[in-house]
């Protein structure tokens, strides 16, 4: 999908709303559910080009089963709980405006210096906050 809407996201039950929600505000959108299938995915030839992510902050690295592929020693060094700035920093580097779509405490957030995202809290307005970035975003 080219100009789309990635949404990283291990939840599939908000990722199924988030991704419904878009495409009443007529973005087409794909669903990644991990950060190890997001990074396979990056890797591959055939990654589409995203104007948008939005990205769970605390993602899993895989989906939770006995034939489960553990992290690499990079990740398990640099927290699970950062999953999602991972998979951002990646995108950023490809030219993709990230918003950071999370439970936590938007200052809770370990940003470095040059993360430029827009973090958004889940709950209360957040579902609007989203909507109204991707349209501002997407030149409406």
């Amino acid at each position: 999908m080219t100009g789309g809407v990635l949404i990283i996201e291990d939840d599939f039950i908000q990722a199924d709303d988030l991704k419904h929600r878009f495409a009443k505000l007529g973005a087409g959108a794909d669903v990644i559910s991990t950060e190890a299938e997001f990074c396979k995915r990056l890797c591959s030839d055939d990654f589409p080009s995203y104007s948008l992510a939005v990205v769970d902050m605390m993602l899993r690295w895989t989906d939770p089963s006995p034939t489960m592929e553990p992290p690499p020693r990079e990740i398990l060094e640099d927290g699970s709980y950062v999953a999602g700035l991972r998979c951002c920093r990646k995108l950023k580097a490809r030219g993709v405006r990230c918003i950071i779509f999370t439970a936590l405490s938007p200052r809770s957030i370990p940003l470095r210096e040059g993360d430029e995202f827009e973090i958004i809290h889940k709950g209360g307005d957040g579902y609007v906050s989203l909507s109204q970035a991707v349209l501002v975003i997407r030149g409406r």
